[in-house]
């Protein structure tokens, strides 16, 4: 569902609630979420383009404001009781923080993944976002598809139909160049306005543990039922590469359960 003016939005399981909110990364789209939608069935779910992605290209700039501004009409017009559960994965999860400090009112949890705080050479690279356009667009935008099946292989992804195909098109060096830009101005000092309760994670393998372990010490300041975790053998993006155990984890974090196996609380 979307119109002129809203970011393109899956909608599945209407009736039945409460309602939680996908947002994907950086030249992803909805799809990401395609393996994990499925093991939720007791939800209301909605999955969106975030601005300049897919069917909502047309909804520029790609920033942490405009994005979380966006997301916040989309709750709001179509989330149970205009809250919702708010799940983001890189960009998403940068979205989701800023969700938070700007419209804590249309927010019940966060769940974010790989959106710690750059730090050191992830700093560099995100303020410097020609050189990552440079770096990246050989396999990114001009490479045939049975190189991106290998890498995902390697690394145990397990992507959906038609998701290489959207990255592809979404990859832009001004996409890279906004959504970068924005990651890097949002700071550790950010944190100290996210009263939402809120866990934080790493994918062991590819995230920083420690700026994850120093996020959650920050979020508590804000909400003490805040944590941090890690997921074992992690990648960056675990959510396509263990779709299940991600569905496990937001549901446990949503009922305040213990965490399925997988996952180690850091502090």
């Amino acid at each position: 569902m979307s119109s002129g003016d809203e970011l393109f939005c899956l909608s599945l399981n209407h009736d039945v609630g409460p309602t939680i909110i996908f947002l994907h990364g950086l030249c992803s789209n909805h799809t990401e979420y395609a393996k994990v939608l499925p093991f939720l069935p007791g939800h209301h779910l909605l999955a969106v383009d975030l601005p300049g992605h897919s069917q909502s290209s047309h909804l520029l700039p790609i920033t942490l404001p405009n994005a979380a501004d966006q997301v916040t009409r989309v709750i709001k017009r179509h989330a149970r009781d205009g809250r919702a559960h708010v799940v983001g994965s890189s960009l998403g999860g940068f979205v989701a923080l800023q969700l938070a400090k700007r419209h804590p009112e249309v927010v019940d949890t966060l769940f974010v993944t790989g959106a710690a705080p750059f730090t050191g050479y992830r700093r560099w690279f995100a303020e410097h976002p020609n050189v990552l356009y440079c770096l990246q667009a050989p396999i990114s935008k001009y490479s045939p598809g049975w190189v991106d099946k290998a890498i995902c292989a390697w690394i145990g992804l397990q992507k959906p139909d038609g998701l290489r195909e959207q990255e592809r098109r979404n990859f832009s060096r001004q996409l890279l160049t906004d959504g970068f830009r924005s990651i890097a101005r949002f700071t550790e000092s950010d944190l100290s306005s996210v009263y939402v309760r809120t866990l934080t994670i790493a994918g062991e393998t590819q995230d920083d543990v420690q700026a994850t372990r120093n996020m959650g010490k920050l979020l508590r300041e804000g909400c003490a039922e805040s944590k941090a975790a890690i997921v074992r053998s992690g990648a960056h993006a675990w959510d396509l590469q263990f779709p299940q155990l991600f569905a496990k984890t937001v549901k446990a974090w949503i009922d305040g359960s213990d965490f399925p196996d997988g996952l180690e609380e850091i502090s």
